[in-house]
């Protein structure tokens, strides 16, 4: 009897799996190759230089100037008529004000502003975004972090063309940069999927959050909706959050083309621990829609352990079949399957399906993900897929283990 429970788990995580998550991504798919179809097949007509700026990056620092000074010259270098970059000085300690006065020296699209040290008490880095942003000179905004690097000197261009009277907001992929070995290669495959759950809810029609590494807004929208006003005492997730407050039904458009890509220096390993407890303080004050995509995501987790765990059972159930165990001890323990001195070819009913979605899972699983990291312009992972899927479950529950510990030191700190 246990040997069809386990069957029956077997194939319903199956079913499961199939729903929450492989026959999910065809829409990103098909929305990252027509964008690669456009961008190939646009003519490049240059345009007469002009004083007009069309694009105001903002970047706030906080004692990144070394940083700062390393990164931002491939910005400061996009190939795009019409840009400036606003950097906002969270009342940093070290040389960021010479770092930016170099690079002022250099490049004449750049400026400056501060937030003041008598605002140190207040949510530095949402001041020091509204401040900047409230100093731009053009109609759209694009954020990015003093330790990004965009992907190609065309970025800027790029993302400009999902400029539409009809989008408030260009949600651009970000990544840390790639990594050898865990936890970097984990770090890279959780950011992707976490990227790839945002498109497909933008691609649905109600964005759910974004990732402030690369994203560019309408000014009028951020300031029409008193721009972080909503969250003003939330602790993190500055752009995840202000997306999934204000972001209004399909007015959100999704950069899946590669040379709108930016990619992030790989913090190191006690950082990324912290930013997994930093991302469930955040989804715990997003809306009913974010968390929906949240249970969606953990359910196919599960649902895949229980894929697992319900083929080794049956697969035990089977074995233990035509093992030479006592009938007295088959009495006692009832949970054995009864004995079976040869194999019964109706058998194959059960057997036949159950090696078949094994393969099939295997392959599809496998082949799905790497066309996902492809599609981003990331390495291929491989079998890693399964390993990562597996234990994912287990490194939630000590997640949301820590984060129940730390949450009552979460007061100002913001990322």
């Amino acid at each position: 009897m246990l040997i069809y429970i386990f069957f029956s788990l077997f194939v319903i995580s199956f079913l499961l799996l199939v729903l929450t998550r492989w026959t999910g991504y065809r829409s990103l798919y098909n929305l990252a190759e027509g964008q690669k179809e456009f961008f190939e097949n646009i003519e490049e007509n240059e345009e007469p230089g002009s004083d007009e700026i069309k694009l105001s990056v903002v970047v706030v620092s906080d004692n990144q100037g070394r940083t700062l000074e390393q990164n931002l010259p491939y910005v400061l270098e996009q190939n795009f008529e019409g840009f400036e970059v606003i950097v906002v000085d969270v009342a940093s300690e070290d040389a960021t004000s010479d770092a930016i006065k170099r690079l002022s020296q250099k490049y004449g699209n750049i400026r400056q502003t501060y937030v003041p040290k008598t605002s140190r008490n207040l949510n530095r880095l949402r001041l020091g975004y509204t401040l900047g942003i409230r100093a731009a000179r053009s109609e759209w905004i694009v954020v990015t972090q003093p330790d990004c690097i965009p992907d190609s000197y065309d970025w800027l261009k790029n993302i400009f063309r999902f400029v539409d009277s009809d989008m408030d907001v260009v949600m651009g992929y970000a990544n840390y940069n790639e990594s050898e070995g865990e936890p970097g290669r984990r770090a890279v495959f959780e950011r992707t999927k976490h990227f790839i759950r945002l498109a497909q809810a933008a691609i649905g029609g109600r964005a759910i959050g974004a990732d402030g590494c690369n994203l560019l807004f309408r000014r009028k929208w951020f300031l029409d909706h008193d721009g972080f006003a909503e969250t003003l005492g939330k602790p993190f997730g500055i752009f995840p959050l202000l997306v999934d407050r204000l972001a209004e039904e399909y007015r959100v458009a999704t950069a899946l083309y590669p040379d709108t890509f930016v990619h992030q220096s790989l913090p190191f390993i006690e950082d990324l621990k912290d930013e997994r407890i930093f991302e469930l303080e955040t989804a715990r004050n997003l809306r009913f829609r974010a968390r929906l995509f949240a249970w969606r995501e953990r359910l196919a987790d599960n649902a895949l352990v229980l894929f697992i765990l319900s083929f080794i059972g049956y697969l035990a159930g089977r074995i233990l079949t035509y093992a030479p165990i006592d009938d007295y001890v088959r009495e006692v323990l009832r949970i054995l399957p009864d004995y079976a001195p040869a194999y019964e070819w109706w058998w194959l009913a059960f057997d036949a399906p159950a090696l078949i979605f094994l393969i099939l899972s295997f392959i599809i699983s496998v082949k799905v993900f790497n066309r996902l990291m492809q599609m981003v312009d990331e390495e291929p992972v491989g079998t890693y897929v399964w390993v990562f899927h597996f234990l994912q479950p287990w490194r939630s529950i000590v997640n949301r283990r820590r984060h129940r510990k730390q949450r009552k030191d979460f007061v100002s700190q913001t990322i």
